[in-house]
């Protein structure tokens, strides 16, 4: 076959061309089977966890294996102080109970309470300047009456009275000294002379104070007369 000549640009028709039928066979890519023996190798399929292989493969990075100084790091620090100061919180609006895990609702309770403390604030604040108040109006009052005392009395007057006051305070003075010297002489003296000072009557004894010798001396003789025993205790009995 030669292609020199322009007559012989129809070569390509000299040979004739065979039909070829085409097969029934569809190709579905989806089909494991089909891909295994066209590409020669297996293909995961969906079902069996490809691409749960393929993803468990990567590397994990938890968390808590952030090395410090890292923005992870940093903020999983501020979220741990953050739910610490929320804890604590929690643990000062109910004492005794478990902490509350809805920050919402702990910052609401401190509200509440917030407002509250507020309130007492407002009323004790209130009370304490109608306090000073008072006290400011009965020192005006009591300055005024003693500048309208010191107006009605002469400095003779004032001076008799300073007088009389010193004396009545001494005189009470005195009178406290001499009882307390009357008890102190009532506590040390001994039971005989109290028996003595009582007229013979029976005085409770001090258990502090030694026992007497004899209390003979006080039996009445009739209670000291034994001559009549034998007729009154006779031996039989």
């Amino acid at each position: 076959m030669s292609c020199g000549g322009a007559g012989q640009s129809g070569w390509l028709l000299e040979y004739g061309l065979e039909e070829i039928q085409s097969s029934d066979f569809i190709y579905m890519a989806g089909d494991p089977a089909v891909s295994s023996v066209l590409l020669g190798f297996d293909v995961p399929r969906k079902e069996d966890g490809g691409q749960d292989t393929s993803a468990s493969k990567k590397r994990s990075r938890p968390e808590s294996s952030a090395p410090p100084g890292t923005k992870a790091c940093r903020e999983k620090q501020r979220r741990d102080r953050l739910n610490e100061r929320f804890n604590e919180l929690s643990a000062i609006l109910e004492p005794g109970k478990p902490p509350k895990a809805d920050k919402v609702a702990i910052l609401s309770d401190a509200a509440r309470l917030l407002g509250q403390l507020r309130a007492e604030a407002q009323k004790l604040k209130s009370s304490n300047e109608s306090l000073q108040d008072s006290i400011k109006s009965l020192k005006v009052s009591s300055s005024s009456t003693r500048a309208r005392w010191l107006d009605s009395h002469s400095p003779e007057e004032r001076r008799a009275d300073e007088f009389e006051r010193v004396k009545c305070m001494q005189a009470e003075k005195s009178e406290l000294r001499d009882e307390k010297t009357r008890l102190k002489a009532e506590r040390e003296i001994h039971p005989a002379a109290a028996f003595a000072q009582a007229g013979g009557k029976y005085v409770p004894y001090a258990t502090s104070y030694p026992p007497p010798a004899a209390f003979w001396q006080w039996i009445p003789p009739t209670s000291l007369d034994t001559s009549k025993d034998p007729v009154m205790w006779p031996p039989v009995a």
